[in-house]
């Protein structure tokens, strides 16, 4: 699948959406940028969080400081 998309003078390009979909990134998603030194050639590749990372911070911080002892599991 080849497309064109321009550079805006703040240095972003918008990702056609069917290239989005068929990558499966979306808004927020994190991309790798790599560029060969040989010839320049940039690869994007996005970056895909394993299943612990995605729900990292869902959960508040517990208030006060706990000691493993006193946290009961049920």
């Amino acid at each position: 699948m080849n497309m064109v998309s321009t550079i805006t003078s703040k240095g972003q390009v918008t990702i056609p959406s069917n290239i989005r979909k068929k990558i499966n990134i979306k808004s927020g998603d994190k991309l790798f940028f790599d560029v060969r030194k040989i010839d320049n050639q940039l690869t994007i590749t996005p970056i895909k969080l394993s299943p612990l990372k995605q729900i990292k911070g869902i959960l508040p911080k517990p208030k006060g400081n706990f000691k493993p002892e006193e946290v009961s599991w049920i």
